[in-house]
């Protein structure tokens, strides 16, 4: 019996595939934020007895989410091997990336959730300000060179695999 033909590993793919992750988790939040934002009938701005235990979960989850992402996204690229082939390295950027991502997409829903009950402007600056972040961290292959410390042969096996497939 025939064994069809084990498909070869390709960078393009796994960026791709990271790319449209980290597009529905920003989209995630646009679309529900903007939702939520679009049913409420009054804004409110300030700080006030009636936000409860808000005032203060929704920041320190932001930045939770923001300090926190960025120590384990570091914290999980720091072990990997200088010899360890580039596709085990990109695994490991794929499932940090993924990670901290996340943690950005909780948080933000924690201060949208925030807003739905309250309507004060508050929490969907803190919101905006972390898809902002998300934006910002958008994976790209000068970032996958970068964050991986890439050296010059397997940038350019990285780079030369990504025009092949």
């Amino acid at each position: 019996m025939n064994k069809p033909p084990k498909k070869q590993w390709s960078p393009k793919k796994d960026l791709k595939l990271l790319s449209v992750i980290h597009g529905l988790f920003l989209l995630g939040i646009l679309i529900l934020g903007s939702f939520i934002y679009m049913q409420g009938t009054t804004i409110v701005s300030g700080v006030s007895a009636k936000d409860g235990i808000f005032i203060y979960l929704v920041p320190l989850t932001a930045m939770f989410a923001y300090f926190g992402g960025e120590f384990v996204f570091n914290k999980m690229l720091s072990p990997i091997k200088r010899e360890a082939s580039l596709n085990q390295k990109f695994k490991v950027y794929l499932k940090a990336s993924v990670l901290r991502m996340g943690l950005l997409e909780g948080a933000s829903l924690v201060g949208i959730f925030a807003y739905s009950k309250h309507n004060n402007i508050f929490y969907l600056v803190i919101t905006a300000a972390l898809a902002l972040y998300l934006l910002k961290i958008r994976p790209n292959k000068k970032k996958v060179v970068q964050d991986l410390s890439l050296n010059s042969e397997e940038e350019r096996q990285f780079i030369a695999n990504d025009k092949k497939a």
